[in-house]
């Protein structure tokens, strides 16, 4: 049950990354794709993010671009070290 989560990390580290290279680190092609059908709808002024669009949107907080994109490495960082701990350390103990 744990390879969904699986699949969804590598196809974000996939476009943050490697697609990364050529649209620019930290591209998600998802983002792209919901920012174009908000653009069509009339929306403007979209952040570089869909994690601090969410926070603007959603939360009380403003917080900065860039204290948005900490707060993401800092996540992922912490959810693949999780995963490979879970997915991989821990099943080698057993």
């Amino acid at each position: 049950m744990r390879k969904p989560h699986l699949i969804v990390l590598a196809a974000t580290l996939f476009s943050w990354f490697i697609l990364g290279l050529k649209y620019g680190l930290g591209y998600c092609f998802l983002t792209d794709w919901h920012w174009e059908i908000k653009m069509e709808l009339g929306e403007t002024n979209l952040p570089n993010s869909f994690i601090k669009y969410f926070f603007d949107q959603y939360t009380f907080f403003d917080l900065s671009a860039e204290l948005v994109d900490i707060i993401t490495i800092v996540a992922i960082t912490l959810v693949i070290l999780i995963t490979v701990f879970v997915n991989f350390i821990k099943k080698e103990k057993k």
